[in-house]
């Protein structure tokens, strides 16, 4: 901390210094307090602030906020409020040529925002929105760093659910680049969940901008089914059938794309019914993989095809067992309701 304090000029002994930190911060809580006490997380960000083009300070900086927050719910508080997560997305956005700022500056952002809610995890998400190209330029530069793929689709599933976000990331490419993630990062289960969301919210979006084109629902959601988007999800499904909550990302990921009537016929050629039906049959018991399958299977229903191949894949007995299954939740027994309605 002296160093810090004494050499505020001298960028190298600055980042050395934040280096140290991390490494006396990690797994050690008593270590963190005392940082966290003696100005330590002011300091950093101090540092960062006035050496931004280096990019050594920006990862050993990002890399002792990482160290200083993780598993400390007082430090994490604190760094936000000291306006951390603008000067790592500023420094991801500077040094996006740079692995090593951009994975550390992942895991950071990441760590801040596992532990926020409401308008702190509001504004990191806002925050973020400025940087949506840089995230996306990210995904392609660092292809063999799973922790900014990681980040990455984290940043933009969460991203998407506002409808401008959704625009921007489509026109960016970032569909395309979701899906070639989740075909490189296939055994992932966490990547696999994120980038299943992501696509359920971009896919919504592209029919709603196929419709402002009067674009026919006969076609298929353009950017979705073209970058092999069906396959990829399905293929998650079949890799990570027993995890349940990969399970239940695909399915609602499968039922946003269901609702366009061009996808509905390749969804059924790709093996949607069949896995969607396995899933409910082996996570009987997981009322929200129960929800998000019955969800796709109605949409997929809408096609007469569709809807001959559910009943003769056993779809029906599984709807009724659902139904037997949570008799006692109300929006299990309204979808199953739903799905079995002539």
């Amino acid at each position: 901390m002296t160093a810090l304090n004494m050499h505020t000029d001298n960028a190298a002994v600055q980042y050395l210094a934040c280096g140290a930190l991390k490494n006396l911060a990690i797994g050690n809580a008593v270590n963190k307090e005392e940082i966290a006490a003696a100005g330590g997380i002011n300091r950093i960000l101090a540092a960062m602030g006035a050496h931004p083009h280096v990019p050594y300070m920006q990862y050993f900086a990002s890399g002792a906020l990482w160290a200083l927050a993780a598993d400390n719910k007082n430090n994490t508080d604190c760094i936000i409020k000291a306006g951390a997560i603008v000067r790592i997305a500023a420094a991801m956005d500077m040094h996006h040529e740079h692995q090593g700022v951009q994975e550390q500056a992942s895991q950071a952002l990441w760590q801040l925002a596992a532990h926020t809610e409401g308008e702190i995890k509001m504004g990191l998400s806002s925050t973020l929105a400025a940087g949506i190209e840089s995230i996306i330029t990210a995904m392609y530069a660092y292809r063999g760093s799973k922790a900014v793929q990681y980040f990455a689709c984290w940043s933009l599933w969460t991203l998407a659910r506002n409808s401008d976000n959704r625009i921007a990331i489509r026109a960016a490419g970032g569909i395309e680049s979701i899906i070639a993630v989740m075909d490189m990062y296939r055994d992932d289960p966490e990547i696999q969940h994120f980038a299943c969301r992501g696509l359920e919210q971009l896919a919504v979006e592209e029919f709603a901008h196929a419709s402002t084109l009067s674009i026919s629902h006969d076609a298929d959601l353009p950017t979705v089914t073209s970058e092999g988007g069906i396959e990829s999800i399905i293929a998650t499904m079949d890799l990570h059938m027993g995890d349940a909550s990969v399970v239940r990302s695909a399915c609602i990921a499968l039922s946003a794309v269901a609702l366009d009537k061009g996808c509905q016929v390749k969804m059924r050629s790709h093996g949607a019914i069949e896995h969607l039906i396995r899933a409910m049959e082996l996570h009987m018991g997981d009322a929200s993989v129960q929800i998000a399958a019955i969800g796709a299977l109605v949409n997929l229903a809408a096609d007469i095809g569709n809807l001959v191949q559910i009943a003769s894949n056993g779809g029906i007995e599984c709807l009724l067992a659902a139904m037997q299954a949570h008799q006692a939740l109300s929006n299990v027994q309204v979808i199953a309701c739903q799905a079995l309605k002539p």
